[in-house]
């Protein structure tokens, strides 16, 4: 299991509640879009947000880097929405380009809008998604892998210029052990350009079915300047499938994938006889350090068993692409025939970040063509962005446990109509579950007739599960197979909290640190895909603490903090916690909030009602009692004395002596106020007595409003308490 450093440093607040900030604007990149050729391309947008609403602003961009406004669109709380692009563009008039590239802004939280565009021509049974990032990669370069279908297989490239400048995008793919540069291509600001890889290009030998190579983009930009989308088809067999791009700076040892689909998987998942996959798994070694490899590919009936296939052990040299054929895997380990769905755990030494793995799958025919891409980390939450029933389409969707403990997994079915939870699922470690989603949804029925389209939410048991999911939509009819993604829950913040565990005020009323005083704080990080969702955190042992232990001292224990004040002045104080921090599993500094903050002498300030003991209507005989010919009221309640910043101070045997002033209104014609003196307990608390008499009551309906006055052991409170006295309650400061 891997994990991510983050290192979050925060400052000392004093307690004050601030506005909230604005939403910030959030980004989704996508390198491709097109019409041309009989093409329909449709954006698939989901809103992961189980509470908030969502609005997106598409902007769609020619390979020059014009652009142009589509109507925004609004999603309800995890509702979807398809936009058809080449319908849009008619409406609007925009004829100067069929293809390019996309842009979707909303306001809102890191991870609240998932987006990938569908790209299809049934006719010539081609298909595949472009998903969208973002965080768009650092690194100057990108790598990818490939498995070609048949010796006729073209694979296309689009480059996206994110950047407001011109940058050069140089291309290189690696076949047969030989690296061939192809021609570099210019992108303006905001630009895009497709690259055709083909045949040609290499020699017939190396050119060839169920051939592996690899494909590099170096570009001379600013970092994150590149997005990249490609695919690969050879109409002459109806074959396409997805590829996408690495960053070599991801770190990570390890590899993960589920939905590996190797046998008769129509047989098994109520598809046609001929979806019966072979699947490969290639892997590129991307660093500079020999990399070793084990693994283990574990198969699941669908009903608790599970069956492992360890992969060979394999060495890579240096910038070594190679495959290894996953039937002869399952074969060698007597996996039974029927059963075809697995989860790949790889394991290898080396440079951290070095390996990229994808399987490929193809089916006997060659007219399906599916793809994993495997993925260096998982999440105990997953966003799946769409599901369609639409036509024939069928969603095949599975949710692999990753994690070395067993896990509890939730998934909750969305759509525009409502929501569906299936049976919790129990997976053992790397145990996946395979779900025909159409037979699922026309046995339970749980959306109105006419609902062929959604998305997904699963959610492990714990913040320790690890899980990965995968979907493919598989068309029968057209004989397409078109990968969907989606993207884990990750951190996009840290905060450190006062007391509390409820994370709603984003750390801004943190940390407040009496003298000679503890106070408790724990720290919170904020997740992505839902506003105002956070998750306890526990800091690294020994990894925390203060600037200034002669102000202020930090501890914790597990997720529990304690604040110590030692005297008045300032400090700073920090805590590291791990976790995955962004879409991209990298690691980074999450901590922005770096305010000086004091440490202070309490200084008595305030009293605050705590609660009520007791409290009666008096009448001539009740005891106390008031005079004939009159009513009123009786109240017995607990006070606390707060500081300056309205921190309790918790100090007994203080003296706290009141007088009461009697304002207007005054209906209920008092004239005098009996008051006393009591001694604070341990806690800085006292009770207090409040009453009235008056020749009003008990029918009046008016009030006396007065205002008290403080003193502790002698030293007079600035603070006071608003009294309104009434025949049928006394209330302070509305309490």
């Amino acid at each position: 299991m891997n994990y991510y450093r983050i290192i979050a440093i925060f400052g000392i607040l004093e307690a004050a509640c601030f506005g909230a900030a604005p939403a910030p604007t959030q980004f989704m990149y996508n390198a491709y879009w097109s019409t041309a050729d009989g093409f329909q391309s449709l954006a698939q947008l989901h809103n992961n947000a189980s509470k908030a609403s969502l609005t997106v602003q598409p902007v769609l961009y020619s390979p020059g880097g014009q652009a142009m406004n589509l109507d925004p669109v609004a999603m309800a709380p995890l509702g979807n929405a398809t936009i058809d692009i080449g319908a849009e563009l008619a409406t609007k008039g925009w004829s100067q380009s069929t293809t390019g590239t996309a842009i979707f802004q909303y306001q809102g939280v890191a991870g609240q809008l998932e987006v990938e565009i569908y790209e299809g021509d049934p006719q010539e049974s081609v298909s595949f998604t472009i998903p969208s990032l973002d965080k768009p990669y650092a690194s100057a370069t990108q790598d990818a892998v490939f498995l070609l279908p048949s010796g006729n297989a073209s694979i296309f490239v689009s480059v996206q210029n994110l950047s407001s400048q011109t940058i050069h995008v140089s291309p290189s793919v690696t076949l047969a052990g030989r690296i061939t540069p192809m021609d570099s291509v210019t992108l303006p600001p905001n630009g895009s350009s497709v690259l055709w890889i083909w045949g040609s290009q290499f020699s017939a030998s190396a050119w060839q079915k169920n051939a592996v190579g690899g494909i590099t983009l170096s570009q001379d930009g600013p970092a994150g300047a590149l997005n990249t989308g490609a695919w690969i088809e050879d109409g002459t067999i109806g074959y396409s499938t997805t590829l996408t791009f690495v960053n070599p700076q991801t770190p990570g040892q390890t590899l993960l994938g589920t939905q590996i689909l190797v046998g008769n998987a129509g047989l098994a998942l109520g598809l046609p006889a001929n979806f019966e996959i072979k699947s490969q798994l290639v892997l590129r070694n991307m660093s500079s350090q020999p990399a070793d490899v084990t693994g283990t590919l574990m198969f699941s009936d669908n009903s608790g068993g599970t069956y492992p296939a360890p992969l060979p052990a394999l060495h890579l040299a240096v910038g070594q692409i190679t495959s290894v054929d996953l039937g002869q895997v399952k074969s060698q380990a007597a996996v039974p025939p029927q059963i075809v769905c697995a989860s790949l755990s790889l394991q290898y030494t080396g440079a951290s970040g070095a390996l990229m793995g994808r399987v490929f799958g193809t089916s006997a025919d060659s007219s399906y063509g599916l793809y994993w891409a495997l993925q260096p980390s998982a999440g105990n939450v997953y966003f799946e962005s769409f599901w369609s029933t639409q036509d024939d389409w069928t969603p095949i969707f599975t949710v692999g446990n990753v994690a070395p403990t067993s896990d509890q997994v939730t998934v909750l079915v969305t759509s525009n109509q409502g929501t569906y939870t299936l049976p919790a699922i129990s997976l053992k470690p790397l145990e996946s579950r395979t779900i025909n989603l159409r037979e699922l949804l026309a046995t339970a029925q749980p959306f109105p007739v006419g609902t062929n389209f959604g998305g997904f939410k699963v959610s492990g048991a714990s913040q320790q599960s690890k899980l990965m999911v995968k979907e493919h939509l598989i068309s029968p009819s057209a004989e397409l197979a078109t990968p969907f993604y989606g993207g884990y829950q990750y951190i996009v913040n840290a905060y450190f909290y006062e007391n509390t565990t409820d994370f709603e005020d984003d750390g801004d009323t943190c940390c407040a640190a009496p003298v000679s005083t503890n106070t408790g704080v724990s720290v919170g990080e904020q997740l992505s895909g839902e506003p105002d969702d956070y998750q306890s955190a526990s800091p690294e042992e020994g990894e925390y603490g203060s600037d200034n232990t002669s102000i202020a001292t930090l501890s914790f224990t597990g997720g529990a903090g304690t604040l110590t004040g030692v005297a008045a002045g300032s400090a700073t104080i920090w805590a590291v916690v791990y976790g995955i921090y962004d879409s991209e599993g990298d690691e980074g500094d999450v901590g922005t909030n770096e305010t000086e903050a004091s440490a202070y002498e309490q200084i008595p300030t305030h009293v605050g009602f705590i609660n009520q003991v007791s409290a009666m209507t008096l009448t001539t005989t009740t005891t106390p009692a008031c005079a004939t010919g009159s009513g009123g009221y009786w109240r017995r309640v607990t006070l606390q004395l707060f500081d300056q910043n309205y921190i309790p101070i918790t100090q007994s045997g203080l003296t706290m002596a009141d007088s009461i002033a009697i304002g207007t209104p005054n209906q209920l014609g008092a004239t005098n106020t009996n008051t006393g003196h009591e001694n604070t307990n341990g806690d800085g608390q006292w009770y207090d007595t409040y009453s009235i008499c008056s020749s009003y009551c008990p029918a009046g309906t008016g009030q006396t409003n007065a205002t008290q006055s403080w003193t502790a052991s002698g030293a007079a409170l600035t603070g006071t308490n608003a009294l309104v006295y009434k025949c049928s309650s006394i209330t302070i400061d509305g309490n």
